[in-house]
């Protein structure tokens, strides 16, 4: 709804009081200077030259628009991604018309805003060609792109047309043009480079109005950006420096005025005199006792907003800004073997546990909310405090990082860049520099915020992957490309980090090292892939520790009933045509199998091998995180590869497209806990490691058992142990020399932590070890036993074997949405567990009861 007055009608109210006489009024109330008008309707669009005009959605792009006109497709369905691939060859015209109020058109500015345009287009107004600066078009979908429409705007039927190019003919034609070949001719488009496809993705290569299109109106002025900057942080006070951009339309007298809704005593104005242009006003306040902001396991995440009003005598603008108090740093400092990196939040070091973000669909505009929420949920829910958002994707939408803030999930955030080299012409540098800034300044009042990164293993390909030989590069061709790169990502970037976010820090390129070099163990951030790319056994991830772990990973299938939702039953097989399809690495298939091969029994049934790949990947993953985070503070950070998908697909995540944990996730959820036991047994030697991210000391009792898998304890021993604060430390050792003689291959050790009812854990804590791989225990057919009841609006699972389980792994055999709590675990003989189905209390439980299927691996011995 229009809430303001038009400047004309204002004038003669004041004119006409003056006339009679009457005394002077307040007409400070109700003057809204900034109106948005959205343009989100009647959109229509049809190949360029064509008039068969389809309806279209806006937000969108031209993929799903041809989906939901049945022109194509779904591309993620059996083999379509194939029969689609001539969309990005060609161009489409989206066009629309929409009534303007007669007020709006005498208002000061009018501008036509698009949050994001994918990438390449011209746009007409009612015939005219719109200018975007000294731009006749649209080249980058990070950007957001504004104009003055004042000239061409009329009341009735404005006529909005958008022509999009095909950025993969303009990428060709820049590389035909270029002196030298680039690794990758995505590198000329500043666009999501993921979409043209990579070892977990389709390609699909998009174009359209993925973010909102409206017109922003206003009068006199208008607040640009508001950056919340912390000078000093303590305990007692916090000093705040709140920094406003405000526009002006011409010379005026302004009031500005912070508020802090949190503190409504708390209010710092200024009267200001604003010029034609872009004015900054810096304020500053003081909060006494602040609440400091935490990631998820620190602390609480306190949140505070600073609302910011700028008033003129005619019209006012007002905008409000939600963030948290803290002070976070990388801390890099030299040492005897090289030089730290590890980040520390409010004086206090911690360890980074996480996973890489991609975007979660090929398809923007299909990321809802609720999906946002679900991913930034899920990550929380696994003691995930940190993400990192991997530079050949997207900046996420506001909502993403709103989410950071408010579950305490810390971001590495990359700019957009990936595993290529750049242009190094002044124009694409321009772009660049111009994107830097307002995403920057866009992300800069998140306290989820940890850091900027340059770029994703550029210099990493520079350096090894052999681009400079097999392109034939002159000396002078690789002294350009690389100045180019020293440009960008050592001088641009960290400029305007500097400039605009100049509390968070700056890192070049992830990683510092490739994982072929013996600096890459004792410098910066490592991207470790010998296991996987290199072959080399799970075992190689206790070695090749890093001060800080940013990628590794290995893959696994998706969870069943997500396979079921894009094949037929002829497609569910390892060999089918259509399973190919969705595993897009050239050796992904051969390498699970032969990892699999050395750990577990390969399974013949397409769904049991789905099953087993999951318990494959999370075994590789647990050894790497464990050995990460056992070795503090040498290493301070694990990270894999990676958290999600953006489309239904055989990949490292641990999470499927569809949301479905696979068992790699569960592992994280027990791997990332405030308190973790790690068990490791060399040369005889069971050594037992206790981790503890709490800020104090956790007292309890440590009970160790060696156990056949029938239940019949051979050894048990019991201590009080007090573990340290922040770190990790060895609490028990035993030669299995002492142990009465024993099976390997049908005993576990069991290591249970009971901490102190004062302490600040409260559950026990169970950590298992076998002495053999999977496939060679001793596994027997048992009797397992359930009651299922309703609690609340959940469900509870009782869960009962007489003989040791291995890798329980409950489901429904038709689904039903929901999640458990705890899954693909182990049963130790008569132990009883309990899961909670976690559901929105709209189901059945005699259907529960009817549909519970209980998968585990002894099944997989007795079947294969």
């Amino acid at each position: 709804m229009r809430k303001k007055n038009r400047t004309a009608l204002f004038l003669i109210i004041i004119l006409t009081l003056s006339l009679l006489n009457f005394s002077a009024c307040d007409f400070n109330s109700d003057k809204d200077s900034v109106t948005i008008i959205e343009i989100n309707k009647n959109w229509q669009f049809a190949e360029k030259g064509k008039s068969n005009f389809l309806p279209a959605t806006v937000p969108g792009c031209i993929h799903t628009d041809l989906i939901d006109n049945k022109v194509i497709p779904n591309p993620y369905y059996r083999s379509n991604e194939d029969s689609v691939q001539w969309i990005e060859n060609k161009s489409w015209k989206y066009k629309t018309t929409f009534d303007c109020d007669e007020s709006v058109l005498m208002d000061d500015v009018n501008e036509l805003v698009f949050e994001g345009i994918d990438t390449y287009c011209s746009v007409f107004l009612n015939g005219f060609q719109l200018n975007f600066g000294n731009q006749k078009e649209t080249n980058n979908m990070f950007r957001e792109w504004r104009t003055d429409i004042k000239p061409f705007l009329k009341t009735k039927s404005n006529k909005l047309e958008l022509i999009f190019h095909s950025a993969t003919i303009y990428d060709s034609i820049k590389a035909s043009e270029s002196p030298y070949e680039l690794p990758d001719s995505r590198a000329y488009s500043r666009k999501a480079q993921y979409q043209y496809g990579w070892d977990w993705g389709p390609r699909l290569v998009t174009s359209g109005i993925w973010k909102p299109v409206y017109i922003e109106s206003w009068n006199i002025l208008k607040i640009e950006n508001i950056f919340v900057q912390p000078t000093f942080i303590s305990d007692s006070l916090a000093k705040v420096k709140i920094q406003v951009s405000i526009i002006a339309d011409y010379d005026t007298e302004a009031t500005v005025e912070v508020s802090l809704e949190n503190k409504k005593t708390e209010t710092t104005k200024t009267e200001v005199k604003l010029s034609p242009g872009i004015n900054i006003i810096s304020l500053y306040t003081e909060i006494k006792e602040p609440k400091l902001w935490w990631p998820n396991g620190m602390g609480e995440q306190n949140l505070y907003t600073f609302k910011i009003n700028a008033e003129s005598s005619e019209f006012s603008d007002t905008k409000q800004v939600k963030t948290g108090l803290r002070d976070i740093k990388l801390v890099r400092e030299k040492d005897s073997i090289g030089e730290s990196f590890y980040f520390k939040i409010n004086e206090k070091p911690f360890f980074s546990k996480g996973a890489n973000y991609i975007p979660p669909d090929n398809f923007l505009p299909r990321v809802s909310l609720k999906k946002y929420e679900s991913l930034v949920k899920n990550a929380a829910k696994a003691n995930f405090n940190m993400l990192r958002v991997w530079g050949g994707g997207t900046y996420p939408d506001s909502y993403f990082y709103e989410l950071c803030d408010q579950y305490g999930i810390l971001l590495w955030q990359d700019f957009m860049f990936a595993c290529n080299m750049y242009p190094t012409d002044s124009s694409f540098l321009e772009n660049c520099k111009i994107e830097a800034i307002e995403n920057v300044k866009r992300l800069q009042n998140h306290p989820s915020l940890a850091l900027w990164c340059g770029n994703n293993e550029n210099k990493n390909g520079w350096e090894d992957w052999g681009w400079q030989s097999s392109l034939n590069y002159t000396k002078s061709d690789s002294t350009e490309i690389w100045n180019g790169y020293l440009e960008l990502f050592e001088n641009i970037l960290p400029t305007i980090v500097k400039t605009y976010n100049p509390n968070i820090d700056y890192w070049p390129s992830s990683p510092l090292w490739g994982w072929g070099h013996k600096e890459c163990d004792n410098f910066g951030d490592s991207h470790y892939w010998g296991v996987w790319w290199g072959e080399e056994p799970f075992e190689m991830f206790k070695e090749k520790v890093p001060r800080f772990m940013s990628e590794f990973g290995f893959q696994a299938y998706p969870a069943l009933r997500s396979i079921d939702k894009f094949t037929i039953p002829a497609d569910r097989t390892r060999e089918s045509s259509v399973m190919k399809v969705h595993q897009k690495h050239p050796r992904g298939e051969a390498l699970i199998n032969k990892y699999m091969k050395k750990s577990f029994n390969i399974p013949e049934k397409f769904e049991d091998y789905i099953y087993v790949s999951q318990l494959l990947q999370a075994k590789g993953m647990r050894i790497g995180i464990e050995a990460h985070r056992r070795s503090q503070p040498h290493c301070m950070g694990s990270l894999y590869w990676q958290y999600n998908d953006c489309w239904p697909v055989v990949s490292w995540s641990s999470m499927d497209y569809y949301f479905n944990w696979k068992a790699l996730h569960y592992a994280a959820q027990n791997c990332f806990a405030p308190i973790m036991f790690s068990i490791t047994n060399t040369d005889s030697i069971v050594t037992i490691y206790g981790v503890n991210d709490y800020y104090e000391e956790v007292n309890g009792t440590l009970s160790l058992s060696l156990m056949t898998f029938d239940g019949e304890i051979l050894w048990s021993n019991k201590k009080k142990v007090t573990l340290k604060p922040a770190g990790s430390m060895i609490y028990y050792s035993v030669n299995t020399d002492d142990f009465p003689t024993f099976n390997r291959n049908n005993t576990v050790f069991q290591t249970t932590f009971q901490p102190n009812e004062n302490s600040k854990q409260k559950n026990k804590i169970e950590k298992l070890f076998y002495f053999a791989e999977p496939k060679n225990l001793e596994l027997n057919s048992c009797d397992i036993s359930t009651e299922i009841t309703k609690k609340g609006n959940n469900v509870a699972i009782k869960i009962k074997s007489n003989k040791l389980a291995k890798n329980v792994f409950l489901s429904f055999k038709k689904p039903i949405e929901g999640h458990f709590s705890k899954n693909y675990f182990d049963l130790l003989p008569q132990e009883e567990n309990i899961i909670i189905f976690e559901t929105n209390g709209n189901f059945s439980l005699k259907n529960i009861k009817k549909n519970l299927a209980i998968k585990y691996l002894n099944e997989n011995h007795h079947k294969r």
